[in-house]
Order: C-alpha cells, then structure tokens, then sequence
C-alpha cells in the first residue's frame, strides 16, 4: 500500500515536470518561460525524493517515464493554446504546483488593474455561478423546447401540454442540480487529494515546499 502510494507520487511529480516542461517549451513570453523551468526543475527535484524513498523500500523503480495519453494529448495541445487556456484541463491533470501559477497571473492582473487580490478571487467564483447558470438556462430552454415540440405533433390537448412542459421542467432541474451536486464533489474530492499530498510532502521535506 505505502509502496503504491509513493510510486504514484513518484508518478504525479514527473508527469508535472512532463507537462511543465511543455509548456515552457511552446511558451512566448520570457519570463512565464523561466517560471516554468523553475517548476519542472522543482518536479523533478521532488520526483527523486520519491524515488529515494521507493529505493528505501527495496522497490524498483522505472528508469523512463512514460506519460499516458491523455498527458500527451494536453502536450500537444499546449502547441496551439497557452496554458492559461488549458489551465482547467491542467488543474484537473493534478498538475502539482499549477497554484504558483495561478498565483503569477492573479498578481499580474491585480498589478495591471491596480484592484484588490481578493476582488479577484471573487471574480472568478462569479465567473463560474454565472457559466453554471448561462449552462442551465440554455440546457433547459432546448431539451423542454424540443419536448413540447414531440407532444405538440403527436397530440392537440393543451391540458396535455402543459403537462408534459411542467414535467420537461422539474425533471430538468433534477437532472442539473445532479450534474452540479457530482461535479462539486468531484472538484471537494480533488483538492482533499492536494492536501492530503502537500501534507505528506511538508512532513517529508518542508524545506523545499
């Protein structure tokens, strides 16, 4: 069990140095650049902490890492499109340390528009209650257009339209606040999962986080 844990620690930090490494490689600006050298450098560094410890362990460790497809598919991906486009495809990726990043950007968008860190912040929670809500509204506008459109050609009953649109509706909303409730506890899941990580990270060298 410790054993797979670790190799998949082991795994994490160099799929981030994968990544990083990407990104810095197809990146424009000079000093997003650096940034992402200095983090796939950090990876890597972290990665052989882990390595250590599997060798602790009596384990075997692979020479190569070999990133899955989806890793490399968000590589070539971060040809065409700048991190900043694909930063949710790489926070969901668990890439480590991707928070510097986001942390660089907010603080250049605060010191360009001279605004508070924290209005920021809001500003995208906003952003995302508003996507939600633009998502729901669209979504249940055409699936209960389109099924008022099936009931009217098969019947003229407006007692029975009407019907089947307060059914169209409530069964909607059910259906959305379903696919809300998992997503959020998907996105609960996912940063329980950081921390948990960072805490056995700071346990095991808190010097370097």
């Amino acid at each position: 069990m410790i054993f797979m844990q670790q190799l998949r620690n082991w795994q994490e930090e160099q799929k981030s140095a994968y990544l990083y490494t990407a990104m810095a490689r197809y990146e424009l600006d000079t000093v997003k650049q650096n940034l992402f050298n200095s983090l796939a450098a950090a990876a890597i560094k972290q990665a052989i902490i882990w390595q250590q410890e599997l060798l602790k362990l009596g384990c075997k460790v692979p020479n190569v890492y070999k990133p899955d497809l989806r890793t490399r598919f968000t590589a070539w991906l971060l040809r065409y499109f700048s991190a900043q486009q694909l930063r949710f495809m790489l926070t969901a990726l668990k890439v480590r340390g991707f928070s510097v990043y986001d942390k660089f950007i907010a603080d250049q968008v605060t010191h360009a528009s001279n605004v508070n860190h924290e209005l920021h912040h809001r500003g995208f929670s906003s952003w995302g209650n508003l996507r939600a809500a633009v998502f729901g509204v669209n979504d249940g506008l055409i699936s209960n257009l389109c099924l008022l459109m099936g009931v009217v050609g098969g019947t003229n009953d407006s007692k029975m339209i009407i019907l089947s649109g307060i059914a169209g509706l409530l069964a909607g909303a059910c259906s959305m606040a379903a696919g809300e409730y998992i997503s959020m506890r998907s996105q609960r899941d996912f940063f329980a999962y950081q921390i948990a990580l960072e805490q056995e990270e700071l346990a095991l060298y808190p010097e370097e986080e």
